[in-house]
């Protein structure tokens, strides 16, 4: 039970970090690629930034924030918003905004450079998202009846059926057999893939995630 439980918080909070990463790397990305403005200098800079530094000197500039006499408990009390601190440190809420800090980057530039390679409209990538999708859902039904008739635990064997490794691996590999011009629906798919595996596949691992 314990076991089931830590799973599930994980995939939660996976879950939660990409979403909010996607929500702000992909507006974001989509600008920088389209913009002409001076400013696309500075943001880049902005986002390049937080990897001139370690993690751990970003993970001691959020207990500054979050701490209970931080900087943000500190400015509230000084408001007369509260007159206690707030609980922010040890939560998960300090978990998601310290991974998503870390990783926005990392959602932002495979991003950027698929729309900045060519006239990128998502539209034109529609069958292949929806391709996509059923193979994820295809190889999960039919990982699902191996499963059954091996006599194996489905949530233990199916995951693994479903998601391939389309990020780290796929997206270099994409760009070495297709050009430059691979990377943009490389990039689709990996979206589709990690949107199937921290719903359906966190489901699957665990019902109540």
């Amino acid at each position: 039970m314990l076991f089931r439980s830590i799973l599930g918080r994980t995939f939660k909070v996976a879950t939660i970090v990409t979403l909010a990463s996607l929500l702000i790397g992909y507006p974001l990305a989509l600008f920088l690629a389209r913009t002409r403005s001076a400013w696309r200098g500075v943001l880049m800079f902005l986002v390049i930034a937080p990897l001139m530094s370690g993690v751990i000197v970003r993970t001691y500039g959020w207990i500054v924030l979050l701490g209970s006499e931080g900087l943000i408990n500190a400015t509230l009390k000084w408001a007369g918003i509260i007159e206690h601190s707030l609980q922010l440190m040890n939560t998960q809420f300090a978990v998601v905004i310290a991974m998503v800090h870390i990783l926005v980057p990392y959602m932002v530039f495979p991003i950027f450079s698929a729309l900045a390679s060519r006239d990128f409209s998502i539209a034109d990538t529609r069958w292949l998202l929806l391709a996509s999708a059923l193979i994820v859902l295809g190889s999960g039904v039919l990982a699902w009846g191996v499963a059954r008739v091996a006599g194996v635990q489905a949530r233990t064997f199916v995951p693994p059926m479903m998601f391939n490794n389309c990020g780290n691996m796929g997206l270099p590999i994409s760009v070495l057999a297709f050009g430059p011009s691979g990377l943009a629906p490389a990039v689709a798919m990996f979206v589709v893939s990690n949107a199937i595996h921290f719903t359906l596949g966190a489901r699957i691992v665990d019902p109540r995630a």
